[in-house]
Parts: C-alpha cells; sequence; structure tokens
C-alpha cells in the first residue's frame, strides 16, 4: 500500500512542477499519462474496501477502527486519494450527477468517520494545535466536490435560478474559513485550478451585480 501512495504522492508533485495545474485537475481529463496513477487508485480502491469489508465482518480487533496506525493511513489514504476519485466521477458524469449525494464511495465515509471519532477523544483531552503553515493536502477530502458543485451553482445563478446564491455565498464562507485556517493545501490556488476558475468568474458575477 505504500509504494502505491507514494506513486499517487510523484504523481501529484509532477502535476504541479510540469503542468501547472494540480492534480485534481490533470487527472480529471485522464490522458494516457495518468493510466499510471489511475491503475494505483483502483488498487488502493480495492485494498481499503477489503479492509473495511473485513472490519465490518468483525474479523478484524474490536479496536482496530481506533488505532493511530490505521486512522492515520486510512486518512492520508482519503486526503490524497479522494480527489482523484472525484476528479474520475466528474470527468464521466453528463453534468447533472452530485458526488457528494450520489456518489462517494462507502470507504471514504467509514474512514471519516474512524478519524472524526478519533477526533473526538483527542479533542476532549487536549486543544488540538493551530497549523502555522498550509497543509499540504486539503483536510476536506471532498474539496474538490464542493467546487464543481459551486461551479454549477454559479452557472445556474446566470441562467436566473437565483436559490443558487445562497449556495455560492455558504460555499464562499467555507474556503475562507478553511483557507485561515491553513486547512486548505496551495494547488487548489494554482492559476488555472477549477477553483481559480469558479472564483474569477464568481468575482465578475458580484461585481457585475453590486449595487
Amino acid at each position: 500500500m505504500q509504494s502505491h501512495m507514494a506513486e499517487i504522492e510523484w504523481y501529484k508533485e509532477r502535476c504541479e512542477k510540469n503542468g501547472g495545474i494540480g492534480y485534481y485537475d490533470t487527472f480529471k481529463v485522464l490522458d494516457k499519462k495518468d493510466i499510471r496513477a489511475d491503475r494505483y487508485r483502483i488498487k488502493l480502491a480495492g485494498f481499503w474496501d477489503d479492509i473495511i469489508e473485513m472490519w465490518q465482518k468483525h474479523e478484524l480487533p474490536g479496536d482496530f477502527q481506533s488505532q493511530n496506525k490505521w486512522i492515520n493511513a486510512g486518512t492520508a489514504y482519503r486526503r490524497l486519494v479522494e480527489p482523484l476519485d472525484i476528479a474520475h466521477y466528474y470527468g464521466m458524469s453528463k453534468g447533472t450527477e452530485n458526488y457528494l449525494s450520489d456518489g462517494r464511495p462507502n470507504r471514504y465515509k467509514v474512514l471519516q468517520e474512524w478519524m472524526e471519532a478519533k477526533e473526538k477523544t483527542r479533542s476532549s483531552r487536549s486543544s488540538r494545535s493551530q497549523r502555522t503553515k498550509p497543509a499540504s493536502l486539503t483536510e476536506d477530502s471532498c474539496f474538490w466536490a464542493y467546487v464543481e458543485e459551486a461551479c454549477k451553482d454559479l452557472e445556474n445563478l446566470k441562467q436566473g435560478q437565483h436559490q443558487s446564491l445562497q449556495n455560492l455565498e455558504n460555499f464562499e464562507k467555507y474556503v475562507t474559513t478553511m483557507n485561515k485556517a491553513l486547512k486548505i493545501s496551495p494547488d487548489v490556488f494554482l492559476k488555472g485550478s477549477s477553483y481559480m476558475t469558479w472564483w474569477e468568474e464568481w468575482e465578475k458575477y458580484k461585481r457585475d451585480h453590486s449595487p
């Protein structure tokens, strides 16, 4: 598993250095150069699906889901690889599907639940230290799905569906809060990323429609 993770970490670094955009937007196109990363994405999915199936069948130790080793491994996997699953989902969709409500694999939900349960016990013992530099991986592994839905909301708003405005304002507040806490990785803000494209169009919309 560690070697598969290392391959995807290398892919992430290579995308940022060579393409000028992050691995999310690169993978969404899924060119020939991305096939190797896709292969490791699929292998890692199989590994964690098997682990979770064994846990649900009570074939693993009773405290398995609370062991730091597995919580840390699952969280690292989720934050590194789930963006690729989101990219694959929206790259293959026809624009109407929603990853958050319809497409998120169960393995990510379970791994997130394990982490959140552990965080509750940690926070009850001591306050969590604040970050002093941006996260290397965005802490919310669903971040790119929120970006994709915000892009759709903005297009809907432009077409007169004003109920989308609240969603966009909420997303803007969410990003601001996450960024102030240094929980968003720098690749999100690379010029040409899906997020920056959304942000530029959103700022333009607000300027054009300001009183």
